[in-house]
């Protein structure tokens, strides 16, 4: 894709279904084309790539009270997706729900599609799972399956990342874990960001 996919805070899409341990405050994924996705990406690149790039984050005393929703990107690959040294394989749609007094944050992943094949669906869905720390940052996981039936591949993903904006307006972050893929466990890693509506 482009200069967004690769930068090291980058972003791109995923959305889900959603598991028990996301509940119901978050916002149902309204599924777009591929297409709609990249131009997702491009734009939340243009107005936060300069932030992402120059490590220039929100500040713990500077994030927002109450809860506030985000909608984004997700991209999975292998472990250098989260270094930005190599494009993701997959791309999607996420959705979070951060309760800033306690914070607690909550997403789903799914409306995934394959990157290197001019955007074909893929099937599969993820649960965003982090919680806020002292400095303002915040540190979680990201766990799904790509597939259906017998034919799964899930993945455990460590994540950290960070707020953008003045006051939050939105956030990115990477991580790495495994992914399963015919039995065998593989390097992954991941790059999302996301903004409120």
């Amino acid at each position: 894709m482009k200069k967004y996919i690769v930068s090291t805070l980058a972003l791109i899409a995923l959305s889900a279904c959603g598991g028990a341990k996301t509940g119901s405050s978050v916002k149902p994924i309204v599924p777009v084309p591929f297409a709609d996705v990249v131009d997702q990406a491009d734009a939340f690149f243009d107005t936060y790539g300069d932030d992402i790039d120059n490590e220039t984050f929100t500040e713990a005393d500077n994030l927002p009270d109450g809860g506030a929703d985000f909608e984004g990107l997700i991209g999975i690959g292998p472990t250098q997706v989260a270094a930005g040294d190599l494009e993701p394989y997959t791309v999607g749609q996420l959705n979070i729900h951060v309760d800033f007094d306690d914070g607690d944050m909550v997403g789903v992943a799914s409306n995934f599609y394959d990157n290197t094949d001019e955007g074909e669906a893929v099937s599969g869905s993820a649960d965003f799972v982090a919680g806020i720390t002292d400095t303002g940052g915040f540190e979680g996981t990201i766990e799904g399956t790509f597939g259906t039936g017998g034919d799964t591949s899930p993945f455990d993903l460590d994540i950290e990342g960070a707020f953008l904006g003045d006051h939050g307006e939105a956030l990115t972050g990477t991580g790495t874990g495994t992914i399963t893929i015919d039995g065998v466990d593989r390097g992954a890693g991941v790059i999302f960001g996301a903004e409120q509506p």
